[in-house]
């Protein structure tokens, strides 16, 4: 069977100490307690409730794509390993949302199938200077629900 986009959500989030997150703030997790690689480039992780997305030190904002996938979509063997990221999560409420660390209006709430577990897929297209001279980095994340 092959997998198809279900949704796409577009959304502009506010970056806060280099971070924004997909989370179930609707959910018991925390988002404090995923675990942030020692490596200054991380792009992303993942694990109860969520995940994590690093952006530069530069940015103020991130530009995303959310695909919402019926299964693991294809994976782009010509994005650089270094600007992408893929793990699971999970979401007992079923809804996640696309946040700024301490929240903002921007942030948009998504529905996700009903599963015990999601896969994602993170990667971060590149950067660019707008007009007022401020750095925002453009994003495609990929959400297909996990079987069994």
């Amino acid at each position: 069977m092959t997998a198809n986009i279900i949704k796409t959500v577009k959304a502009r989030i506010p970056v806060e100490f280099s971070q924004y997150v997909l989370f179930d703030y609707f959910g018991d997790d925390s988002v404090s307690d995923i675990e942030r690689p020692a490596n200054a480039g991380w792009v992303g992780c993942a694990g109860r409730g969520g995940a994590v997305f690093h952006a530069s030190d530069q940015s103020i904002a991130a530009y995303i794509e959310l695909q919402l996938w019926s299964g693991q979509p294809a994976a782009d063997d010509l994005v650089d390993d270094l600007a992408r990221f893929e793990g699971r999560f999970t979401a007992d409420s079923g809804r996640v949302i696309l946040a700024s660390l301490t929240g903002s209006t921007s942030d948009v709430t998504v529905e996700l199938p009903s599963a015990p577990g999601y896969g994602i897929r993170a990667i971060r297209l590149g950067s660019a200077v707008d007009e007022e001279d401020r750095q925002n980095e453009e994003w495609r994340l990929f959400v297909w629900p996990l079987s069994g």
